[in-house]
């Protein structure tokens, strides 16, 4: 590993990732369900439906994500980087599209867009995973780069928490809301879908350009 790599910026560079990987995964836990559920209205026995198609693709999505990004290299991007990049786009674009159910097929556009988002999240997902042992084989810079990982990785859990409650208010459909307020919900869950979008791409685009330093 070179010199460059392991200076504490670069660590900084590479925990960055920890945005668009868990925030946006932090986001869609604490989201998705409330806002389908409480807010579009989905019944909850199609809610468990949905989920248990969603746990059966899993199931399928992700040793197959994974034994292709084992396979081969894809030019100078490499292995992992490739996937990277082509799976952050649109894994932002996730956080905007999974808050824009259209109107009489709301639980079919649900098991579709949760599907779709744990498709692409789990193919950035897993390479970011494999590249860290990749870049930081040390056992000294791997336990130094993974604390700067795991503190970034705090703010950014934290961010996904917080965030959506400052700025969805309320968050469901509460007794005395007037029909206005029920009626503005769901463009707030949008809004804050675009905040995480732009979040994860620029602290994306900083994780791939300063961040990434894959072994040839």
């Amino acid at each position: 590993m070179s010199e460059r790599s392991k200076t504490l910026k670069d660590k900084l560079f590479f925990g960055l990732n920890g945005f668009p990987d868990q925030m946006t995964y932090q986001a869609f836990t604490f989201l998705v369900f409330t806002y389908y559920f409480a807010v579009i209205g989905i019944d909850i026995v199609l809610m468990w439906l949905a989920y248990m198609i969603w746990g059966l693709w899993n199931a399928f999505n992700d040793p197959m994500l994974g034994a292709l990004s084992d396979r081969k290299k894809y030019g100078r991007l490499g292995k992992r980087k490739f996937f990277i990049i082509i799976s952050l786009i649109p894994l932002a674009l996730m956080m905007i599209f999974l808050f824009t159910a259209p109107s009489l097929i709301e639980f079919y556009y649900f098991i579709v867009i949760i599907m779709i988002f744990e498709f692409i999240y789990t193919l950035f997902d897993v390479n970011v995973k494999s590249l860290f042992p990749e870049m930081w084989p040390n056992e000294k810079e791997r336990t130094s780069a993974n604390l700067v990982l795991r503190l970034l990785t705090i703010v950014a859990l934290l961010f996904a928490m917080v965030y959506p409650t400052i700025v969805i208010s309320p968050m469901v459909p509460l007794p005395d809301s007037t029909p206005e307020e029920i009626a503005a919900i769901p463009s707030m869950y949008v809004s804050a879908g675009i905040v995480f979008a732009v979040i994860t791409i620029i602290t994306g685009a900083l994780f791939i350009i300063f961040g990434i330093d894959e072994k040839e």
